[in-house]
């Protein structure tokens, strides 16, 4: 979906988007501090998703400590943090700590600006399915070690969630 179709569909008269509308079906964990949403995706086993749209221009150590309380819990899995400005590091240092057990994903709004995917130099991306993925291996004889890999903080990789492992076809254009 397109930012233009999103905003149609989801905003209201004055062209903001209200996440408690039921089709996007968001949940609004807490009314104080940072705004935290709980997403239920349809057909997904995986469980809900919690963003977490933080306001302070910083985000700090204790605003992960309040996440992974939320995030035991509620039971969550996976969330989603989003920061207007930069991210402490020691609050780096408790993501990753978090790695283990939670799937966490941190943006800064600058990052979230612009859809990468759409840039006329990104080639084209798909994600593979592990079906896929076997498949590609049996035809060119390969061992998964010797497909080209992408770093995990590549600008891409991190707009499609990939994680090691995780395989990406790519539609070069030349």
């Amino acid at each position: 979906m397109d930012l233009g179709n999103f905003r149609s569909h989801y905003s209201n008269s004055a062209g903001s988007v209200d996440c408690m509308q039921e089709e996007m079906m968001f949940d609004r964990v807490s009314q104080s501090g940072p705004t935290e949403f709980l997403h239920q995706p349809q057909g997904q086993p995986n469980g809900p998703n919690l963003c977490i749209l933080h306001g302070r221009e910083e985000c700090r150590c204790q605003d992960d400590a309040k996440l992974l309380g939320i995030l035991e819990e509620k039971n969550i899995q996976r969330g989603i943090i989003v920061f207007p400005g930069n991210m402490t590091p020691s609050a780096r240092k408790v993501i990753v700590a978090m790695a283990q057990q939670y799937k966490l994903e941190e943006f800064s709004e600058s990052d979230l600006l612009v859809n990468i995917t759409h840039h006329t130099l990104v080639p084209k991306h798909e994600v593979l399915t592990a079906e896929q993925k076997k498949t590609l291996l049996e035809k060119y004889r390969l061992k998964e070690t010797q497909l080209p890999r992408i770093q995990l903080a590549d600008p891409v990789a991190r707009y499609y969630g990939l994680r090691r492992g995780k395989r990406c076809k790519n539609y070069s254009t030349e």
